[in-house]
């Protein structure tokens, strides 16, 4: 956290907070409720994503912080991408492996095919694997990352530990953070259509 930032009480650091979180959670509840990007050829709800990175751009410099105090460092950057595309290419062959053996061992004719697809549970939009789909599919999932993570454990846990525990930072954050993906349970239940404990 910026070490020139006056410390302040625990009420206004939850005051912050919520200020902060409260209108990214409303346009993220809309977006998945009424436009439902996700349903589109982008397969992310994106305009939450794009007003969160909004907000970070105007509440940062108001706070007297920047990127790199909330967790983005341009240093090791390179190293750390190798590092997470390593654990996830790693992590997908192993889960593959698994799954095509155990299909072969059933009698199953397995094989593995590359496609992209929105998490809608119906009119879902599945793609091949042309250029522009991966570029989309890429595109979206660095905005959803850059946004959610400035959020939750950049903004939300760095502002939360400067009144509160580290302990209790990371508590508040993660709350908030279960609370920001109930939409997607209530998204499933009005998808099923009342079959709600399959949703679940």
């Amino acid at each position: 956290m910026n070490q020139g930032m006056m410390p302040i009480s625990r009420k206004k650091t939850l005051a912050i907070v919520l200020a902060v979180f409260l209108p990214c959670a409303v346009v993220k509840d809309i977006e998945f409720l009424v436009v439902k990007t996700d349903q589109t050829i982008l397969a992310e709800n994106i305009i939450c994503k794009l007003f969160i990175l909004a907000v970070l751009l105007i509440v940062l410099p108001r706070l007297g912080l920047n990127w790199k105090e909330i967790g983005f460092r341009k240093s090791g950057i390179l190293k750390s991408a190798g590092l997470g595309l390593l654990l996830g290419v790693s992590t997908f062959f192993l889960s593959y492996l698994t799954e095509y053996l155990v299909l072969s061992a059933m009698g199953k004719a397995a094989n593995i095919q590359f496609f992209i697809t929105n998490f809608a549970l119906k009119d879902q939009n599945i793609g091949g694997a042309s250029f522009a789909a991966v570029v989309i599919c890429i595109m979206g999932n660095i905005v959803n990352v850059w946004a959610e993570e400035g959020l939750f454990r950049g903004f939300l846990f760095q502002m939360a530990k400067t009144a509160f525990t580290e302990r209790q930072g990371n508590l508040i954050q993660s709350l908030l953070f279960g609370l920001w993906h109930i939409v997607t349970v209530i998204v499933c239940l009005l998808d099923s259509h009342g079959a709600g404990f399959s949703a679940l």
